[in-house]
């Protein structure tokens, strides 16, 4: 038998509150931080004539004759016929499953061609089979996907048994490859993404050799990973509140309708306490209380008496009941038993927005934006992106709509959600500003901790003059980013290209436009001043 020259084609295919009205709630807050065998028949399609080489083409290597394939286990499964083999095959693992992916673009639903490959993966863990994961982390500037949002993706597939690992920045994973059972091997062109699997042209082979399994695998086991970041306990320790506060317009919609900051706050830091002592109730100090509400009353220049707001949270609000015990100088709490089961659903609020402070510096619009911004997303199917009409917005949360747009604009500007505009299909070389578009979620950042991903971006470009790199930071200042790191990559390459007097007057223009108009982009500006 001729010595068998395999070609794989590989190609382009993934403060507390502010102060905790007790000491108790600090420390408990801070501690919480820790198939068938029809399936198996491949029929036999023989192999091509082997590749004539060219002279000035130096030959690979031979092939370990350990490694011999008998033709009669290879069979093209390229284009269309991709999906359906490899779902069966990934449907009778018995074993275990082996993925390395380049791309990978992951869908929650079941009907989406991605989204079968993933349940078909969950499917198997929950079956006991092995399954690991090895996705690419390199990835061009340039590049639109943006690895960090399928983040609650991958955490969630964790969750139900998949091993995920990513392979080391420092070389780039190219992959397009499946092993199941040590067994089948699936090698070729395809990523896990749509167009790939229902517009491309993709050449696939799949490959029943135990001998070449198994190098495959040695091979994935050999990879250098990336070391696990490290959890920040406020990013992974919450406070939770009945989401029924939200969507109950007599409840917070009012607070923030009268935009009555002092009950806000209290009301928020009441839920610290909640966390530590859980329901029923609660006993607390006048002085305790008092605290919480000390630095509004020192920007106020008034002293404000706990025992008035707790007055209104109670009689104008009907969030809680109280009643004053003089002798004691205390005030027994207890919160309002809702018309369903608190514990349904509830909204979990990162302790990193009371630790960060932001509590103390956003709006109520933004606050209450950033309740109804962790509601939607966690009853999103399309996670970590959600998306809803403003005008239903407001219907649910009972608040007016100037109250969810000022309070979403703040939220991005904080770099706390951002508006992902989604792909014009057909001709996309022209813009439109009524793309639709979602929202997303970003993890809460202290002021330290977004000073320093800029700093890496200005290390990134350090040829790039000073003079550009303050411009590049004022104008996505204008755009409400002002720590949008990939925002400022691209307005330092704008100042870098056109002189100011050419470039300001556009982006002052642009800048103007509504946060959800898709034309409000470098992309925008850019084509402008091409035209000129």
């Amino acid at each position: 038998m001729k010595i068998l020259r395999a070609f794989i084609l590989i190609t382009f295919l993934l403060p507390l509150a502010p102060s905790s009205l007790l000491k108790a709630a600090q420390t408990e807050l801070s501690g919480d931080a820790a198939q068938s065998e029809s399936a198996r028949a491949i029929p036999s399609e023989g192999l091509r004539p082997a590749y004539n080489d060219v002279d000035s083409v130096k030959p690979p290597p031979p092939v370990s004759a350990t490694l011999s394939v008998d033709p009669t286990t290879v069979e093209d499964i390229s284009d269309r016929n991709y999906l359906e083999k490899v779902c069966t095959l990934l449907q009778g693992a018995k074993e275990s499953i082996y993925v390395s992916m380049y791309v990978s673009n992951p869908k929650v639903s079941e009907t989406h061609p991605v989204g079968k490959l993933f349940q078909a993966l969950a499917d198997a863990a929950s079956r006991g089979v092995k399954v690991s994961v090895w996705l690419n982390s390199s990835f061009n500037e340039e590049t639109v996907l943006d690895r960090k949002k399928y983040d609650d993706f991958w955490a969630d597939l964790q969750k139900k048994g998949i091993k995920i690992q990513w392979v080391s920045s420092g070389a780039r994973l190219h992959d397009k490859l499946v092993v199941v059972d040590r067994e089948y091997v699936v090698e070729g062109s395809t990523n896990w993404t749509f167009a790939a699997l229902q517009k491309n042209f993709e050449s696939d082979t799949l490959i029943r050799s135990k001998p070449l399994a198994g190098k495959k695998i040695e091979r994935l086991e050999g990879f250098p990973l990336e070391k696990p970041e490290s959890l920040n306990p406020l990013q992974t320790t919450f406070v939770e509140i009945p989401a029924e506060f939200f969507t109950n317009g007599a409840l917070l919609p009012k607070i923030v309708a009268a935009n009555d900051r002092e009950a806000w706050d209290l009301f928020f830091n009441l839920m610290t306490i909640r966390k530590v002592q859980g329901e029923g109730l609660w006993k607390l100090k006048s002085a305790d209380i008092a605290s919480v509400l000390e630095n509004r009353a020192a920007k106020d220049a008034r002293k404000i008496k706990p025992r008035k707001v707790l007055d209104r949270l109670e009689k104008k609000y009907h969030l809680l009941t109280c009643e004053f015990i003089k002798k004691d100088d205390t005030f027994q709490v207890q919160l309002v038993e809702l018309g369903s089961d608190p514990r349904l659903k509830m909204v979990r609020i990162p302790v990193a927005f009371y630790q960060y402070g932001y509590q103390k510096q956003w709006s109520l619009s933004a606050q209450f934006a950033y309740g109804i911004s962790l509601i939607m997303a966690s009853e999103s199917k399309t996670k970590p992106y959600w998306m809803s009409p403003m005008y239903q917005l407001e219907k649910r949360f009972s608040v007016g709509e100037k109250i969810l747009r000022e309070g979403l604009t703040e939220l991005k500007r904080e770099n706390a959600v951002e508006f992902v505009f989604s792909k014009k299909s057909g001709d996309e070389s022209k813009m439109s500003a009524r793309l639709l578009f979602s929202y997303r979620n970003n993890p809460l950042r202290s002021e330290e901790e977004k000073e320093t991903e800029l700093l890496k971006v200005r290390n990134q470009l350090a040829s790039l003059p000073v003079e550009d790199w303050k411009r590049a930071r004022a104008y996505a200042e204008m755009f409400d980013d002002p720590y949008d790191t990939n925002l400022t990559k691209q307005f330092a390459e704008l100042a870098k290209t056109y002189p100011a007097p050419m470039l300001e007057p556009v982006i002052m223009r642009v800048a103007q436009f509504s946060p959800d108009n898709s034309l409000r982009s470098p992309e925008y500006i850019k084509k402008i001043l091409e035209r000129k």
